[in-house]
């Protein structure tokens, strides 16, 4: 918790939204034999001893159909080993080991993906670039309208960082002001969404200060805490793109408002001062700027969210990846 004057200031247009609430086969005599007149003994074989020869040949083939099937058992090679077409196929299906893997090459759905599960290489990284993820990008949850911290909606890195979210190095070195790697695409989602039960998106972050946000999920629940107690309340300025706040006469270089956890409020409550509010601030752990019209409230001193900012003690650049507990994230990029 801290105190200042005058830290950030905001020009008067600088405002937000206000917070709301058969086919058959018949068998035939061979025509072969029955027109030659053969002396079979009319029983279909011509040598008459028996044999189950028809063609009296000696041939091996009792069907004398010629099918090179000796033992008339629908097995040609007479060798019991279950391969009717003797082409290494038992059950003629595509499929010689009968094991579901036609190709025998260990993968069955014949498509680069032996395990059938949407990853080809079997390494956990169903991409396969080598980031772990998939190229599925990441989420930040907010408490959400239902207060149960479930709205989560993704996250991307810029590549190339456009000219207005270059970041200033770190104010006096310290972690909680590196710059943010991965950002909200406002112009993907609804303005409207609740972040909270009584903050919506474009009340902490609008369009007109950047394509591209940032909005600290744990300031979020100590905005609505602070509500809860004082009534409705005016965001006058939440997120801030670098290029924008350059633009906010007084603004400092490295205000809070370029990092998501800093917020400019008025009070709408007709039995809710500034000093009030000012004391909810710090109330709530919040570092508080004093101005005459509102008040700075923002969350310097806590941790910054790390699937926004990437880990404490490193610079993380565009396509960079790490591990945070054994646990890879990585950094989905957006052309821009």
């Amino acid at each position: 918790m801290g105190c200042a004057y005058g830290e950030d200031q905001t020009r008067p247009e600088d405002t937000g939204a206000v917070s709301a609430g058969t086919a058959s086969g018949a068998s035939t005599l061979d025509a072969g034999d029955e027109a030659g007149g053969t002396a079979d003994g009319g029983n279909g074989d011509p040598g008459g001893d028996g044999d189950g020869d028809p063609g009296g040949d000696g041939d091996g083939d009792p069907g004398g159909d010629g099918d090179g099937d000796p033992g008339g058992d629908g097995d040609p090679g007479g060798d019991g080993d279950g391969d009717p077409g003797g082409d290494g196929d038992p059950g003629g299906d595509g499929d010689p080991g009968g094991d579901g893997d036609p190709g025998g090459d260990g993968d069955p759905g014949g498509d680069g993906d032996p395990g059938g599960d949407g990853d080809p290489g079997g390494d956990g990284d169903p991409g396969g670039d080598g980031d772990g993820d998939g190229d599925v990008p990441l989420e930040v949850c907010y408490l959400g309208m239902d207060a149960t911290n479930t709205t989560c909606v993704p996250v991307y890195g810029l590549d190339p960082v456009p000219a207005d979210y270059v970041y200033p190095p770190p104010y006096l070195d310290q972690d909680n002001y590196r710059a943010p790697i991965r950002f909200l695409d406002l112009n993907a989602l609804d303005p409207a969404l609740k972040l909270a039960p009584n903050f919506a998106l474009d009340e902490l972050a609008q369009l007109a200060k950047g394509d591209w946000a940032v909005v600290s999920p744990g300031a979020v629940v100590h905005l609505q805490d602070m509500r809860d107690v004082a009534g409705a309340i005016q965001v006058t300025s939440g997120y801030r793109s670098p290029g924008y706040n350059a633009s906010v006469p007084g603004a400092a270089n490295s205000s809070r408002h370029l990092y998501g956890d800093g917020f400019d409020l008025v009070p709408l409550d007709v039995n809710t001062s500034l000093a009030d509010l000012e004391a909810l601030c710090e109330s709530n752990d919040g570092f508080l700027v004093q101005y005459t019209s509102h008040v700075h409230c923002d969350w310097r001193n806590d941790l910054v969210n790390e699937t926004l900012f990437g880990p404490p003690g490193a610079y993380v650049s565009p396509g960079q990846w790490w591990f945070a507990g054994g646990v890879g994230a990585s950094v989905p990029l957006v052309q821009t």
